[in-house]
């Protein structure tokens, strides 16, 4: 299962709070289904946000990601976005001065942007989540009999 994620997107956000657990739960923690997350930025700021949990180890990408999907209403919509990511990578032990030299990398803004439009052009992503299962496009968003569907179908091929 891959899924291709904005950091900005509403319905993203959604699907990480319902759906994904329940996923987790049932399919991979029991070992039946492995789980790709692939960012996919639908704007400047999700790019940011990417980047942010990029540059922290590897250990800290995942939890803050979850935390910048539940608490996505708050900083996509502050004053100044930037303060609301910072107190999120702080709490995964980011400094100011990592903060400001992480978003400043233009050699990361490439990579991941280079990879989301390769997506975009491979698989015909036009927005998201885009949820693929064994390469078959599900509409997911906030349907779990469908996802459940298309997971139990291919783990039974």
């Amino acid at each position: 299962m891959i899924e291709y994620a904005s950091a900005t997107c509403p319905h993203c956000a959604e699907f990480h709070e319902k759906l994904l657990p329940q996923i987790k739960t049932e399919y991979i923690d029991t070992g039946k289904v492995r789980f790709i997350f692939r960012e996919f930025p639908l704007d400047q700021l999700a790019l940011g946000a990417f980047m942010l949990a990029r540059c922290l180890p590897e250990d800290k990408y995942f939890p803050v990601i979850d935390l910048m999907f539940r608490r996505q209403r708050t900083w996509t919509q502050a004053k100044n976005p930037a303060d609301d990511l910072f107190k999120i990578t702080q709490m995964a032990g980011m400094t100011q001065a990592e903060f400001e030299a992480c978003v400043s990398r233009k050699d990361l803004a490439k990579a991941i942007s280079e990879t989301a439009k390769k997506a975009a052009t491979d698989f015909a992503i036009k927005g998201t989540p885009a949820i693929f299962v064994n390469g078959q496009f599900v509409d997911a968003h906030e349907d779990m009999p469908s996802v459940k569907a298309a997971l139990d179908k291919a783990i039974n091929q």
